[in-house]
């Protein structure tokens, strides 16, 4: 072999040689570059998430917030239905031989009658053992409830040591048919002894109306 065959061969080898270091530089280059733009379109993710549950929250308590008193209590009620942060806080309550809410009635001469019907309740015996007898609710109807705005109501008042001096009183009751009704903001607060907060928003008012 003479030597310019010889130096032909030695360019040759030393030519495949970076061939190959080019070749293996650039497939780890190519490699480094899809886990970079992975690691990329991961963040971008990750902040496109965020953005949107910020986004959320914020259209969430912008919501909250815009209702107001000059709100009609059809808008207000639809609002609190949908938003859990929401609640209706005081003021709602009626006694009908039950508690049912101020939006639940309306006024028939001297009685508040209720709008929906409420179950009728049966206890019925479903056999017995060695414990006794078992007896479970059943429903066996439904009622539309009427109940006296104003009733006497007599209590057992007792006074002195041991509320051994004692004597019935009689008074009259009478519940409001015009309400001042007040609607809250509820900030939940995480953790095992979790005490959430309550935010009063506004109070409005609300006349029960007469029965059509």
């Amino acid at each position: 072999m003479d030597i310019v065959e010889r130096n032909n061969i030695q360019t040759e080898k030393k030519f495949t040689a970076n061939n190959n270091y080019f070749n293996f530089s650039s497939s780890k280059q190519l490699k480094n570059i899809e886990i970079d733009k992975s690691i990329f379109d991961n963040k971008l993710t990750e902040e496109f998430m965020k953005k949107i549950i910020a986004l959320a929250a914020a259209l969430l308590s912008v919501s909250s917030f815009a209702l107001s008193a000059n709100d009609s209590w059809d808008t207000i009620r639809a609002e609190v239905k949908a938003n859990p942060s929401l609640e209706i806080s005081s003021g709602y309550s009626v006694f009908v031989g039950r508690i049912v809410t101020a939006f639940d009635v309306c006024v028939d001469g001297d009685n508040f009658v209720t709008l929906s019907q409420y179950p009728i309740y049966e206890r019925k015996w479903i056999g017995g053992s060695k414990e006794g007898d078992r007896y479970k609710d059943i429903v066996v109807g439904y009622e539309t409830l009427t109940f006296p705005i104003s009733r006497e109501v007599t209590r057992k008042v007792c006074r002195g040591k041991e509320d051994r001096n004692c004597k019935t009183v009689t008074s009259t009751e009478t519940q409001q048919v015009v309400r001042d009704i007040t609607v809250s903001k509820i900030t939940r607060v995480a953790g095992r002894d979790r005490d959430d907060k309550k935010v009063e928003l506004f109070s409005k008012t609300f006349e029960i109306p007469a029965c059509l």
